[in-house]
């Protein structure tokens, strides 16, 4: 029995491409949401000291979190989609 090692490393290439362009593609994204970040300070000025802010409930501090990155996460899959789309052919 023999084992196809080039298609294994045309496997393990095609990941390491998938995963520079993920990289780019968030490295871009970070650095344009640092952009508007920036801009946004010069208009409002800075954001009140996360100490100040009166304590939330536990469950509420839960579902707040929860939901935040449950909305994160679809966004970075829907971000990875529109990339694969985008970088690799469609395979028929």
């Amino acid at each position: 029995m023999t084992i196809n090692l080039t298609g294994m490393h045309d496997a393990q290439q095609q990941y390491l491409d998938y995963l520079d362009v993920m990289k780019n593609g968030q490295k871009a994204l970070a650095d344009a949401l640092q952009s508007w970040g920036g801009a946004f300070e010069d208009v409002v000025g800075q954001p009140a000291s996360l100490w100040s802010l009166e304590p939330v409930p536990p469950r509420e501090l839960v579902e707040t979190t929860f939901g935040f990155v449950e909305r994160l996460l679809a966004a970075q899959k829907q971000l990875a989609i529109a990339l694969v789309d985008t970088a690799v052919p469609e395979v028929a």
